[in-house]
């Protein structure tokens, strides 16, 4: 497991979706079409509204560890979230978590009960779902795990 302190920073341009895709290639053989795949992320980082609310994690060697795009529109928002395969969360997650409230604090209904946040998951990720878990995210009915939390709610 690699553990090490990150940086987040704005998404910027061609060469972060560049280290996006090969970030997304390192994923276990079983998880490699999971969403999003090459097509998504070309599709969606065309898209100036999904470039301004995407972020990236570094570590300190400038190694891509982590993105998180946030899908959104007046009522809910989806959380897409890449963790590097073996990176130790240590703080990571709430990082992203923090990124989420602050943006969302720019929509006029965020942050309150009425506001939804989501974020897809598979079934067999028991480490991706206790991560959201922690994080105040609670599993929905439905045949794949969907799990959301308000973002009045603490952390």
């Amino acid at each position: 497991m690699r553990t090490n302190t990150v940086s987040g920073r704005a998404y910027a341009g061609p060469q972060d979706l560049q280290a996006m895709l090969a970030l997304i290639k390192q994923r276990p053989p079983g998880q490699a079409t999971d969403f999003p795949g090459f097509t998504d992320l070309h599709e969606l980082l065309a898209i100036p509204k999904t470039q301004a609310d995407t972020r990236l994690w570094a570590d300190l060697d400038d190694r891509l560890v982590c993105f998180a795009i946030l899908d959104r529109d007046q009522a809910s928002a989806n959380l897409i979230i890449e963790i590097a395969p073996g990176w130790q969360a240590g703080g990571l997650p709430e990082q992203v978590m923090g990124w989420v409230e602050a943006s969302l604090q720019k929509t006029s209904t965020a942050l309150t009960g009425a506001f939804l946040l989501e974020a897809g998951v598979r079934s067999d990720n028991p480490a991706r779902i206790n991560m959201l878990e922690e994080l105040g995210f609670e599993r929905q009915t439905g045949g794949a795990v969907h799990m959301e939390r308000f973002l009045s709610d603490p952390i």
